[in-house]
């Protein structure tokens, strides 16, 4: 391994993930951003994680949600 190079995360095309493709994306140490090869996003780390977020919240919005029996309740005494 390259002591001078930085070690590269593995991330997922987000906009292909958002289409149920699973596309890895490349590293492009010149330019220091990710880039797919298939629908040629290209991006920082800091969009990427961005855009994993919003997908996310859109995907599952109840992930979040604290079910009912999880929530604490008052008992007055």
């Amino acid at each position: 391994m390259h002591e001078n190079r930085k070690s590269v995360n593995p991330y997922r095309c987000p906009e292909c993930f958002a289409k149920e493709i699973d596309i890895m994306l490349r590293y492009d140490h010149k330019e220091e951003e990710y880039y797919c090869q298939k629908c040629c996003y290209t991006g920082l780390e800091e969009e990427i994680l961005r855009f994993y977020e919003v997908l996310q919240n859109q995907k599952y919005p109840l992930m979040f949600v604290p079910h009912p029996w999880q929530t604490e309740k008052k008992i007055d005494e």
